[in-house]
């Protein structure tokens, strides 16, 4: 018996068809990850000086949405994607819960539990990573120090597409800031996932 969250639906399944399995609906479930976000947001844009407030501002949609569901606008004021980028380049613990939302969500297109265990599927939405990919390689592109301890930071969301070796080879590189060697191999995990970064 599928239900939502309420525990009043939850008691009256259990009390009326206790034989039967109880399945809490997808629906609710990634509402209520949104709705945790939304507290997240709330909390940061009050802690946010000027600037943070500014990028944090109007940004409650832009979390709520994945990635494949952002539209993109000639005027970057306006596109989402670089909108959204912004305001995960802002704060971490946002950009986690985000990634982690976004991660549990696809989770819900697996038909399978063998295709929901396997992490890092190659028929996974590319645009998953595009954020994050986007921010490392703009970090490599000037040669930016940070980049070692952003790749750490971002392993989470990148483990969903690459692969272990992957992250390992573009861990490694970085954290010897041979950044010509990490853009290629940011290159080559691109073209696998047929994924454009383009210039920002």
């Amino acid at each position: 018996m599928a239900t939502d969250i309420a525990n009043s639906y939850i008691a009256a399944v259990l009390e009326h068809l206790p034989e039967a399995d109880l399945v809490l609906d997808n629906f609710h479930l990634v509402k209520w990850f949104n709705d945790k976000l939304t507290v997240l947001r709330r909390q940061l844009y009050g802690l946010a000086n000027k600037t943070g407030k500014a990028v944090l501002k109007g940004s409650r949609w832009l979390l709520h949405k994945g990635p494949d569901n952002l539209k993109q606008h000639a005027d970057p004021k306006k596109d989402e994607h670089i909108r959204l980028q912004k305001v995960l380049e802002l704060n971490e613990p946002l950009a986690i819960g985000y990634y982690m939302k976004e991660r549990f969500r696809l989770l819900f297109q697996c038909l399978e539990k063998d295709s929901a265990e396997v992490q890092g599927t190659p028929s996974a939405d590319p645009s998953v990573v595009a954020i994050p990919l986007r921010q490392l390689k703009q970090l490599l592109e000037t040669d930016d120090g940070e980049a070692a301890d952003f790749i750490v930071e971002a392993r989470p969301g990148l483990s969903r597409l690459l692969t272990g070796k992957e992250i390992e080879n573009l861990s490694e590189l970085v954290g010897d800031y041979d950044f010509e060697a990490a853009k290629k191999c940011l290159s080559r995990i691109c073209s696998r996932l047929q994924l454009d970064l383009g210039s920002q």
